[in-house]
């Protein structure tokens, strides 16, 4: 992945936390994670989003932030290229 740290942001009312997890931020091939909190069951999101195919790589649910982020991070490093 690279050196860039998970920054928060606000998308549509929704806390979110992105990660890029490549310097081609700008490429239809980029990647990055998105970790949020659903608003039903309280549940932390993941989520590897694209721009290619289907939009998402890969997601899950974990019960607390920090282990969404983890979660997510694993994931992204399994597929290779991150």
């Amino acid at each position: 992945m690279t050196d860039v740290s998970w920054r928060e942001v606000h998308d549509d009312a929704v806390r979110c936390w992105i990660l890029d997890l490549d310097g081609a931020v700008f490429s239809v091939h980029h990647r990055r994670l998105c970790v949020w909190q659903d608003e039903f069951n309280l549940l932390w999101c993941w989520e590897i989003e694209t721009y290619d195919g289907l939009g998402c790589a890969a997601r899950g649910t974990a019960s607390s932030r920090e282990s969404a982020m983890r979660e997510g991070e694993l994931a992204a490093r399994r597929q290779g290229g991150s």
